[in-house]
């Protein structure tokens, strides 16, 4: 698999020629994976390539400015202190991803898998047709107890808090939030991971071979409907 590793994190680790190359065909017959970065990744100057040259990145980054107020060119491209407070280096990670994940794609360049790290999962769900996880999975960017804490002063809720964020796969399933859940063992070990791994590979190419049949309007309208459903 051609691995597209950080695709969205500083600019300066995406190749000058896929920037300046208008005909990316050689690279769109490989198995793309992006991986999305989540928060302490960021850095002043971050997008300030993909921005300069692309009217595409440059109406993300002017709509980010528009919804969230702070001005995301000062944020993003200048050295400044509100880049490392949360509050503003995930809008910036976020605005950087997407502006930078839209020239891409408009470049012809998809990916056949994306995945993130922590925050990068919600830039990873934006380019995504399908979402999976694991039968023993949580999906959470804080744990229960930090959540009884906020909403009720009370770490010791814990349990009752992992009830109210809906955690688990069969969750998210019948919320609409992912398409399938991948069968598990409760416990992994070395004679039952290869059992997982294979019919994970199965249905990784049941889905390639699915969605690799469909046009680009029909992919864009089948994921604008996913985001629709939820």
């Amino acid at each position: 698999m051609h691995m597209v590793g950080k695709i969205c994190g500083t600019g300066s680790c995406v190749p000058e020629h896929i920037l300046d190359n208008d005909d990316l065909s050689n690279m769109v017959e490989t198995s793309d994976a992006w991986i999305f970065p989540g928060q302490g990744a960021q850095k002043a100057g971050m997008g300030k390539d993909f921005y300069e040259p692309s009217e595409t990145a440059r109406k993300v980054f002017d709509k980010a400015s528009e919804l969230l107020n702070p001005d995301m060119k000062a944020l993003c491209f200048e050295e400044n202190d509100k880049l490392d407070e949360t509050e503003y280096t995930q809008a910036a990670l976020v605005t950087t991803c997407l502006a930078m994940t839209s020239v891409l794609q408009e470049r012809s360049l998809k990916p056949d898998v994306t995945a993130g790290l922590s925050l990068g999962e919600y830039c990873a769900m934006t380019v995504a047709d399908e979402v999976w996880m694991l039968e023993n999975s949580v999906y959470s960017i804080l744990s229960p107890e930090g959540f009884s804490s906020i909403l009720w002063k009370d770490s010791k809720r814990a349990n009752e808090a992992a009830e109210v964020m809906k955690l688990t796969a069969a969750d998210l399933k019948d919320l609409g939030i992912i398409e399938k859940i991948i069968p598990e063992s409760e416990h992994y070990t070395a004679e039952n991971m290869e059992a997982v791994c294979s019919n994970l590979e199965k249905e990784i190419r049941i889905f390639l071979e699915q969605y690799g049949r469909m046009g680009e309007q029909k992919l864009t309208e089948h994921r604008y409907q996913r985001f629709r459903r939820m």
